[in-house]
């Protein structure tokens, strides 16, 4: 069972897509944090941290507060926004009285969580209505050709054909829009879905790092909180898949150490080997940006097929680049880069390969390992270039600088990484 489908609350239909509590549940906590006070006198005169908890007392209990749970344990324990805000609610109960004047540090947390509700809101609403518009128009659009093609005197007309023709024209075209503004809606659902744990971080845990410098009588109090928050969202199972340093994301998997995404990715292209311009051809950018989402999310089981997800081979293809190319520390590892950019520089191809050895036994073993996972790969893909026209060289040309670039990534390795790449693929 996937552990993040309990995210969903009530019956999910085409209208309500995944996440959609869980969206609601993250815009509303920011409006809860950016309504505390509504002036700077206000927030100087009034005790403060009391407010504070009595409102995220009343969220808990509100609609919304218990309706969005975590997909840990059967029924769903709390979520590590939740237990952040336990931990607010534990904390301001303890320093109601010690408030201290504060103002500037806060004020721009509030802000952002107030401009990120209003963002959400916003983004909410526009999608929703444009998919409800495109709904209506394909209704309206399939009543206008039932209505058509059933009437008494069709046969009399001496444009019927050609007037059907229109019709099912317009009711494809009314359909092909709907099936749009539905995917548009559904990846922005997901991709502020995705951004639960950094604004979990960012606002409301860095609220509570903030009160450490505004309360110096409790500072031992907080300081013994604060580690338990980090460590929470270090921990935390929901940490999003990209520009997160390997290593990490890699430790936290349970039955594998290859990363989420590169495992996907390569399981949904096993039956696409022949696919002409695998890693060259770019897909759609809204199918790439969906799939992204997805995968940040963990909503892909590895038993899923690219037709029962709707998405070509170029999109997972395509991702997986994208993937690579986005880790902190480059796949061969930053450490190793000036290394491994003067393999080049050697005269042979049999020093290129040996150094090409010695560099790999100093690889981290999650590194290897999910080096290793893709370079199997790459050579199946390679063996059938006759039909994809994608051989060892063109798959180091189109791959190679998402393996090897430098940490600030500010030069082009191109031609290093698509040598090194190239080799290994021929040498496997």
């Amino acid at each position: 069972m996937n552990k993040f489908r309990p995210f969903i609350s009530g019956t999910k239909s085409d209208d309500v897509p995944d996440c959609y509590n869980r969206v609601r549940y993250i815009r509303d906590a920011c409006k809860i944090l950016s309504d505390v006070y509504k002036t700077d006198k206000d927030f100087l005169n009034k005790s403060f941290d009391n407010e504070i908890s009595k409102s995220f007392k009343d969220f808990r209990s509100s609609e919304v507060g218990k309706n969005y749970r975590s997909p840990y344990g059967s029924n769903g324990a709390p979520s590590i926004l939740n237990r952040t805000i336990d931990e607010l609610v534990q904390i301001h109960d303890f320093i109601d009285s010690k408030r201290k004047e504060s103002l500037e540090q806060i004020k721009k947390i509030i802000e952002q969580a107030k401009d990120k509700q209003s963002n959400i809101r916003q983004t909410m609403t526009e999608v929703k209505e444009n998919y409800e518009k495109a709904q209506r128009r394909l209704e309206t659009a399939d009543t206008n050709l039932k209505k058509f093609q059933t009437r008494s005197d069709r046969y009399q007309l001496a444009n019927y054909d050609e007037r059907s023709t229109e019709l099912e024209d317009i009711r494809n075209e009314c359909e092909q829009t709907r099936t749009l503004t539905r995917d548009i809606y559904v990846t922005e659902i997901y991709k502020i879905a995705s951004e639960e744990h950094f604004i979990t971080q960012n606002l409301f845990s860095q609220y509570l790092f903030e009160q450490n410098h505004f309360y110096n009588e409790i500072c031992k109090h907080l300081s013994s909180r604060i580690p338990i928050i980090e460590q929470r969202l270090e921990d935390d199972d929901l940490t999003p898949s990209f520009h997160l340093d390997l290593i990490k994301h890699c430790s936290k998997r349970c039955d594998t150490i290859i990363a989420y995404p590169i495992e996907i990715s390569i399981r949904l292209l096993e039956n696409s080997l022949r696919e002409e311009g695998l890693f060259r051809i770019a897909p759609a950018h809204n199918k790439q940006k969906k799939f992204v989402s997805e995968l940040d999310l963990q909503l892909i089981e590895r038993s899923s097929t690219l037709n029962e997800l709707g998405y070509d081979p170029h999109v997972p293809a395509n991702t997986l680049k994208q993937y690579l190319r986005g880790l902190p520390n480059c796949l061969l590892t930053s450490t190793l880069f000036e290394q491994w950019n003067q393999i080049p520089q050697l005269n042979n191809e049999q020093l290129r390969l040996e150094r090409i050895s010695q560099l790999l036994k100093q690889l981290p073993k999650i590194h290897y390992e999910n080096l290793n996972y893709l370079v199997r790969f790459l050579t199946r893909v390679a063996e059938y270039s006759s039909e994809n026209k994608m051989n060892a060289a063109n798959l180091g040309i189109c791959i190679g600088c998402s393996i090897l670039y430098p940490k600030d990534q500010s030069s082009n390795t191109y031609t290093s990484g698509s040598m090194i790449l190239e080799l290994m693929i021929n040498y496997y």
